[in-house]
């Protein structure tokens, strides 16, 4: 999975904006 290995900090942003920004946000 080259894919995972490009963008990995687009990846863990994602996750942490979806779980942690999302719901400190809200």
């Amino acid at each position: 999975m080259p894919a995972l290995e490009g963008p990995p900090k687009q990846q863990r942003r994602l996750r942490s904006s979806r779980s942690g920004d999302l719901r400190n946000n809200e």
